[in-house]
Order: structure tokens, then sequence, then C-alpha cells
């Protein structure tokens, strides 16, 4: 073999023995994460930007992994920090457009789509950023793993049906509009045998109908919305069973079909379905508990600092409270508004908690966005508590 075969041999060798290297860390990294094992998968990533030789998408990919770790924490800041970075990696190896840049541009879309909780300017700068990430999939060439693909796709989903919903009164249209893009996306992530990102957007998939169900909830006939709220509750229990047959029962994608459940009983049929909508939240409380070594049926209620999301335990007790007592609506029931303030209660030290582990400076964007902050709505059901039984405690 002449040699300058053999060294070009060599250099494709070491060339995917460090892209294979890279791919293990993304995929148990992505594991931990799902498992609640937030420290483990940061470390793992750490570990591997500081001690293995890189390509330059190796290391893109490792820094979009730490950025979106960041981001299931509800650390955004933190995760934008990394995505940036990331991106410009791409943009500076390949240009910016290439088809390895797309995935940056993703990324790009899915920050301004978690801000746009809080503030609803930045939906479309989603938009934006998903639908030129789209584009350059079909035109560009280069290279683009199967799963980032299904990543690109689904954000184009994501960013359409938020930008879509906050500019065009025809909810209908747009959702189906989105469950169009979001097949697109399956069938990729099918392609790739990827039972996590499929049971992820048929997690999507169902939240269209959940968005449905809550936007005409008064005006459709109640065989309509059956419809609907049936069509949601299927898709999220496809979406348990695929996670459970993978292993991940108490993951975090399990938690998440708990909590869309509780939002389609509450968004559906209001306070007639509030024990079945409270029942969904405990399922997604406990899932988040167990995880951690309790034991299954623990009080939902309970505080366990080994949990290391806790703004999404934050968000489930708020949520939570909601559905006994709906937001700055009158009540003359001492007991439900009783038991709302106790699931407040009991968010706060997890709060707390979101407060000392938050890493980046820029926390004003977690704040007040995904019911990361309960203290208005505690002070409001003290003040109605009060007002009930002239029980001051609270006030």
């Amino acid at each position: 073999m002449p040699r300058s075969t053999l060294c070009f041999l060599f250099f494709v060798l070491g060339h995917w023995s460090i892209a294979q290297s890279a791919h293990d860390v993304l995929s148990q990294a992505r594991k931990h994460d799902l498992q609640g094992n937030a420290k483990a998968s940061l470390t793992l990533l750490q570990n591997a930007l500081l001690d293995t030789p890189l390509t330059a998408l190796c290391h893109a990919r490792l820094l979009e992994a730490v950025g979106e770790h960041f981001h299931r924490l509800s650390d955004i800041g933190e995760a934008r920090k990394n995505w940036d970075e990331a991106l410009r990696i791409r943009q500076q190896t390949f240009g910016d457009s290439s088809a390895e840049a797309v995935v940056g541009y993703a990324y790009q879309a899915r920050y301004h789509d978690y801000m746009n909780a809080s503030q609803p300017g930045h939906n479309l700068l989603a938009r934006r950023e998903a639908e030129r990430a789209k584009h350059l999939l079909k035109v560009s060439k280069g290279e683009v793993d199967p799963l980032e693909r299904v990543l690109i796709l689904r954000e184009y989903g994501y960013a359409f049906k938020v930008s879509e919903s906050q500019v065009n009164d025809d909810w209908h249209s747009n959702l189906r509009c989105t469950r169009g893009f979001y097949r697109e996306a399956l069938h990729a992530a099918t392609i790739a045998r990827d039972t996590l990102w499929i049971a992820q957007i048929t997690h999507d998939i169902g939240n269209t109908f959940t968005d449905e169900a809550g936007r005409y909830r008064r005006k459709l006939l109640m065989t309509e919305l059956k419809a609907l709220a049936d069509s949601g509750l299927m898709l999220y229990r496809r979406s348990i069973a695929l996670m459970t047959a993978a292993g991940f029962r108490t993951s975090e994608a399990v938690m998440m079909d708990h909590l869309t459940t509780a939002l389609m009983y509450k968004d559906a049929y209001g306070s007639d379905s509030a024990n079945k909508a409270i029942a969904a939240y405990d399922e997604a409380l406990r899932t988040m508990l167990v995880q951690v070594g309790n034991a299954p049926f623990i009080d939902p209620l309970t505080f366990d600092p080994r949990i290391s999301n806790k703004a999404q335990m934050t968000e489930l007790l708020y949520l939570r409270a909601l559905s006994f007592a709906s937001k700055y609506e009158d009540h003359t029931d001492i007991e439900r508004v009783t038991r709302a303030l106790k699931s407040v209660e009991a968010a706060v030290p997890y709060w707390q908690g979101l407060l000392k582990e938050y890493r980046s400076q820029d926390i004003q964007k977690v704040l007040g966005s995904y019911g990361h902050f309960p203290f208005e709505y505690g002070t409001w059901l003290a003040a109605e508590l009060f007002m009930l039984n002239g029980d001051s405690a609270r006030l």
C-alpha cells in the first residue's frame, strides 16, 4: 500500500475514533440527563471537552450538549452561552451557510422559543432561525447527524406553532400545520431508530391537541372536545409506553407526559376534571421523587434536595395549585384554597434551590416564566384564605 494512502487511512481512522468517542459521550450524557443525573452528565461532558482531542464538529456537538443540559435545568443564560460558542465554531470552520451551521441555528431557535414564555417578542426570532435552519438543511451539503436532522425539523415545528399562535387567530389551521411539521420530524426520528426522539415528538404532537382543546373549549360541542382530548391523551400514553419500554420509566420525559396530561384535563374540561388533573400532577411529581430514590407512593409535596431540576418541581407544584383554585377567581371553598396554598408553599424550597444553583447572571430570563415565581400567586391565595376564615398566619 502506498505511504500516502496509508497516512490518509490513519487520518480517517483517527477522526473516526474521535467522532465515535464523542458520540458515546453524548449518548451517555443524554441518558444521565433523562435520569436526573445532572452532575454526572455535566462532568462527563466537561471532561470530554478538556481531555479528548476533538475535531471542530465534535467540539461544537459537546458544547451543544452542555447547553442542552442547562436548558433542561432552565438555566437558559448558561445554555445560550454554550450554544453561541458552538455556532461560532460551526460557522468559522464550515461557513455560515453550510449544512454544519444549520444545527447551530436550530439551537438559536430553541433559545428564543424558551425566552418567548416571558418575553413574547422572541417568537419571531425563533421562527427566523428555525426557517433558516430548515432551508439550509435542504440546499446545503455537509455533515448533519441523523439525530441533528430530527432536532432541526422538530425545532421548526415548535417555532412555527409558537409564532403562528401569536399572530394568527385560526389556531385550528395553525395546529394542523404544526402536526404536519412534527410528523416530518417523527419520520426522521423513525429512520434514525431513536426511541427517545420518537417519544418526544409523539409528546409534541399530543401537545397540539392540548393547545387546541384549551383554545376552543368554550366553543366546541362536548363530542368535538372529547375527540381532541382523547387524541392528546392517547399520544401521551404512547410516549410513556415508549420510554418505559426503553428503560426510562422514571425519566423527565415521562414526567412531562404526566404534566401535559394534567394540562389536557384542565384545559379541556376545567374544574370538572380537577381531581384527574391533580392526580396527573402527583404522578409527575412522584416520577421526579422516585428518580432520586424515594418510594413510589411518597407524598408529592415532599422536598428532596437531591432533585437536580428544581425549576421543574417549582413549575409542577405551581400548576398543581392552579388546579385546586384557578388564579384570581373568587372562591368560597376553604379546603380547596388551603390545598392550593400548600402546593405553592411546597414549591418555595425548590425555588430557593433554583436560585442557589443557577449559574448565569441573567436570572431575570427565568423568573416569571413557566411558573418559576410562586410568590405572587401564593400571596393572593393567603389573602383569599384570610377573607374566607380570618387565617392571618400566612399573611
